[in-house]
This record gives C-alpha cells, sequence and structure tokens, in this order.
C-alpha cells in the first residue's frame, strides 16, 4: 500500500489512475487528498467517476448509471475527507460520516411510505431460490426487514469510514508513521452522542411500533461510531499487556474472522466504546501500567 500512496501523491493524473482502477474493480478507495486540499480531492473524485464511467460503455452500456454511482460513492467519502482535512481529527471526522448515517435513515423514512415492505420484496427478491427450502426463512426475512434501513446505512458508512481511515494511514506512513496510531487509539467522542444515544435506545425500548423501528435503525449506525471507539480502547488494553503484540493480532484477526459469521461480535466492542464516554477507560488503563 506504501507504493500507491507514494504514486497517488506525484500528482492530479496519477491519483485518476489509481482512484479509478479501484473503481472499477469495486474497491471503496477514496480519491482524497488529504494533503493537497479540498479543491485537489475533488477533481481527483470527478475525473476518475467520469473516466470510469466511460470504460464502463463498454461493459454495461450505461454510462450515466456508472457516473451516478460514483459520485454516490465517492461524494460522502470526499466529504467526509474535508472534514478530517479541515479539523484535524479523525474523531470528527467518523462522527460526521455517523451522523450522516443517522439522517439517512431519518431521510429514507420520510421517503418511503413502508421501508420495512420496500426491504422484505428486495430480500425476497434477493433469495428466492432459498426460500422454498424452509418456511421459516420467509418469518426471519419479515422481522429482518424492519431494520435493514439502519443496516445498510451502517454498512455503507463503515465502507467510508474505512476508506478515510486506509487514507488516513496512508497519509501517516509517507509523512508521520506513528501519527496515524497515536490518532487511532485516542478516538474520543463527545458525550452528547452518548447521552443522545441513550435516549434513542429508550425510545426503542418505550415507544409505539414504527417509533420504535426508527429509532432502532438510527442506533445501528451510532454503534459503528462506538466500535471504532472500542477497538481503540481494547487496542490500548491489550498494549498494555506483556505479549502485546500477539495479543493485538488476534483481536484484529478474531474480529475480521468473526465479522464473516454475525455482526453481533461488534456489539461488546460498541459497548465498551459507549461506556468509555464516562469511565474514561483507556486513562485508568495507562495509569495503571505506569503503576
Amino acid at each position: 500500500m506504501y507504493f500507491l500512496a507514494e504514486y497517488m501523491m506525484k500528482g492530479r493524473m496519477q491519483a485518476v489512475l489509481i482512484a479509478t482502477t479501484f473503481a472499477l474493480l469495486s474497491l471503496l478507495f477514496p480519491p482524497v487528498t488529504l494533503r493537497k486540499g479540498i479543491l485537489e480531492g475533488l477533481i481527483v473524485l470527478l475525473i476518475a467517476a467520469l473516466i470510469g464511467a466511460v470504460f464502463s460503455i463498454f461493459l454495461v452500456d450505461n454510462f450515466l448509471f456508472v457516473f451516478g454511482y460514483g459520485l454516490l460513492i465517492w461524494l460522502p467519502v470526499w466529504f467526509i475527507s474535508v472534514v478530517l482535512f479541515v479539523t484535524h481529527n479523525l474523531a470528527r471526522a467518523i462522527e460526521t460520516a455517523v451522523l450522516l448515517g443517522v439522517v439517512s435513515v431519518i431521510g429514507f423514512y420520510l421517503l418511503m411510505p413502508d421501508p420495512a415492505l420496500f426491504w422484505e420484496v428486495m430480500l425476497n427478491n434477493l433469495i428466492e431460490p432459498m426460500l422454498s427450502e424452509t418456511n421459516n426463512q420467509a418469518i426471519s426475512i419479515e422481522q429482518f426487514s424492519h431494520y435493514m434501513t439502519g443496516m445498510v446505512a451502517a454498512g455503507y458508512i463503515s465502507g467510508v469510514l474505512l476508506s478515510i481511515i486506509l487514507a488516513r494511514w496512508c497519509q501517516a506512513m509517507l509523512y508521520y508513521r506513528e501519527g496515524f496510531k497515536q490518532e487511532f487509539l485516542a478516538l474520543k467522542t463527545n458525550k452528547r452522542i452518548a447521552n443522545t444515544l441513550i435516549v434513542i435506545v429508550s425510545c426503542g425500548l418505550l415507544a409505539e411500533a414504527k417509533v420504535a423501528e426508527i429509532a432502532w435503525n438510527m442506533i445501528v449506525p451510532l454503534f459503528v461510531l462506538y466500535t471504532f471507539i472500542g477497538m481503540a480502547i481494547l487496542h490500548v488494553l491489550l498494549t498494555a499487556k506483556s505479549n502485546s503484540r500477539t495479543m493485538v493480532s488476534l483481536f484484529y484477526g478474531f474480529m475480521f474472522m468473526f465479522s464473516f459469521i454475525t455482526p453481533l461480535v461488534f456489539l461488546p466492542v460498541a459497548i465498551t466504546g459507549l461506556s468509555d464516554s464516562w469511565l474514561n477507560m483507556r486513562e485508568k488503563i495507562l495509569n495503571q501500567a505506569n503503576g
């Protein structure tokens, strides 16, 4: 990844080439330029999307769809990178991305008469061949569909954030190798967001059906924020151990492996991140390690 980052920094066309290549491979590598500024990143984004759309004519014969898809994928990445470029604060960038996810959930419920029905129809169409094998699957799809809006928002936001984090890591590799590690391990969010999440969880537990459904769909992307914070806290905790390198590697390996099996593996990590809003765990861990 180092040589790709170094190549991208040489000029606009090099960045366009890398971004376009990854777009054609359907990877979310962002055409952002955290080092060279907001306008340069936007220019790279637009040119990459345009070139990708031109190439797609030979594959799908739909220029506007592919161009629009590129902008849909990359504009939020560019916007979050702008926040990071202006604030120089990774936590603020992650907060902004997650709040955009929450706003998108609310917007989807305002635009769609029945989001759950929309997802149920889509899921049934996607896995229709498997439905004939069991009748219970249809019931689970109906239940699952009520929370798909939040899960899709969380999945998309996670992809955006991974792209931003990858870009930030590449930037650190080029200019300040320890910078990303220090920034990531210090991730902390505003306590007001944690308090707001508790209120939304209360609505999910106590409110009527429709309001509760919207609340739970807002909660899912918010837990993305606290998952990243929880990973930072657990990383600090494992670093304080004698065999820290092995423990940290096992932790991330475990998270990666089980994420393909169930997203519930992130729940205790997110709860750890949420708890830190009041407990300030990292300071206690470092004090114990130094003591």
